[in-house]
């Protein structure tokens, strides 16, 4: 194998994704857990539950709604029944960990998995080919070190992702309207798709 070879195999956007997510995580713990400890935040009304870069802003209903059930109480109203897909998720992980820390690991596993649906995403829409390196720029746009964090907002960017490159290359009728589903069973953002799920999936048929 010769240096022209090298180079090509490890200039590879699974490469670049791998490295943003270990920065990530390294951020997370030395830079940014601290500072959030710094500030003191806690669940919105609840001053003694202190949430943390893992499960930060909503993301500690969808763990609660895992490890708890869905509550309906009039004084404890954060169940999404409607997105239960992490929650599932945070209970089929097999490993004997806290709930935040797995809602947090399948985040970066989302995050890993979303950068390289939107870079091939990317590429599909732009004329010119995007290099992989591009994808070391993602935690430096605005909202991106979000993908250092545990966030709902993750997966469903992956879901999201994985639609539009399921329309722009044709794929059977199946996979828009299950990537679509998983995109509203995981972020209630998502719920603007049904009208237009609904007419694609119509002049489709």
């Amino acid at each position: 194998m010769n240096i022209k070879d090298l180079r090509l195999r490890l200039d590879h956007p699974l490469l670049y994704s791998t490295a943003i997510i270990i920065l990530s995580i390294l951020f997370a713990i030395l830079f940014l857990g601290p500072f959030w400890a710094s500030l003191d935040l806690h669940v919105p009304g609840e001053k003694w539950n202190k949430i943390d870069f893992t499960q930060p802003v909503d993301s500690i209903f969808y763990v609660r709604n895992a490890e708890l059930g869905y509550r309906w109480g009039v004084s404890d109203p954060t169940s999404l029944w409607f997105h239960p897909l992490i929650a599932w998720c945070i209970q089929l992980v097999p490993i004997s960990l806290p709930g935040n820390i797995k809602f947090w690991i399948l985040s970066l596993i989302s995050g890993l998995l979303a950068s390289l649906a939107v870079y091939k995403f990317t590429n599909l829409i732009t004329l010119t080919p995007l290099n992989p390196r591009m994808i070391l720029l993602i935690p430096f746009i605005p909202g991106g070190i979000g993908i250092a964090t545990g966030n709902a907002e993750i997966p469903c960017l992956l879901f999201t992702s994985l639609l539009g490159i399921s329309v722009l290359t044709k794929q059977p009728l199946l996979y828009p309207l299950l990537f679509g589903s998983l995109s509203i069973l995981t972020k209630p953002n998502a719920l603007y798709m049904i009208p237009f799920l609904f007419t694609f999936a119509t002049v489709q048929i």
